[in-house]
């Protein structure tokens, strides 16, 4: 009964991919949050998700009444082909500010960590093998079959809300700490790291719930 237990979750686990929030950081100061307009930054060579991502995010926003942007809108399409400067971010963040954005929220990717699970149940103690003998038989597929581990990808990602605004004193407003347990279909992943984001700036009142 506990392998079947095991398996269902395992198969939970590993079948489609899970989103959850590790954790978030909000500025103490900072009692509300009402941007002029906002723009939503997808930090990926993947432009598929990028543009997926980024326009997610943006109609969540929308809905509540921000007035938001995609950077896919707003930066030439070469922006990302080099590496910037510190002073060709610096300009960067004057051309928004040229086109009346005072806040960025942006995401990327920090970390992939790779896990290794057995199917069967490694953790649970049982018993009935009180034996060496039955213990070794039950547990030699390790050596016969290599379907016996799985291999899975957890994605450690960042989303940062920060302030543009030149009279702020503070710039960064939020961020919060997001793993992708093995996205397998990109839709499905996005939109729920999208409902992550979304949830946790509405718990720490930045944005009005629907």
């Amino acid at each position: 009964m506990k392998k079947v237990i095991y398996f269902i979750i395992f198969s939970l686990l590993i079948g489609c991919s899970s989103t959850r929030l590790v954790n978030s950081w909000k500025d103490p100061d900072t009692k509300s949050f009402n941007p002029k307009k906002l723009v939503v930054v997808g930090m990926t060579q993947n432009l598929n998700a990028r543009t997926l991502f980024e326009q997610k995010l943006k109609d969540q926003l929308s809905s509540r009444g921000i007035n938001t942007v995609k950077s896919l809108d707003i930066f030439k399409q070469d922006f990302t082909h080099s590496k910037k400067t510190e002073e060709d971010i610096t300009e960067a963040v004057k051309m928004l500010a040229e086109k009346g954005i005072d806040a960025v929220l942006v995401s990327a990717v920090k970390g992939i960590e790779n896990k290794t699970i057995a199917h069967q149940g490694y953790y649970d103690v049982d018993y009935r093998y009180h034996r060496f003998r039955n213990y070794y038989f039950i547990y030699q597929d390790i050596y016969f079959q290599p379907r016996y581990y799985d291999a899975y990808k957890i994605y450690h990602i960042e989303s940062s809300l920060y302030s543009i605004n030149p009279d702020s004193e503070r710039t960064l407003v939020w961020a919060g700490y997001i793993d992708i347990i093995d996205p397998a279909q990109i839709n499905k992943t996005i939109n729920d790291y999208v409902k992550e984001v979304i949830k946790n700036l509405e718990k720490e009142q930045l944005i009005k719930e629907l």
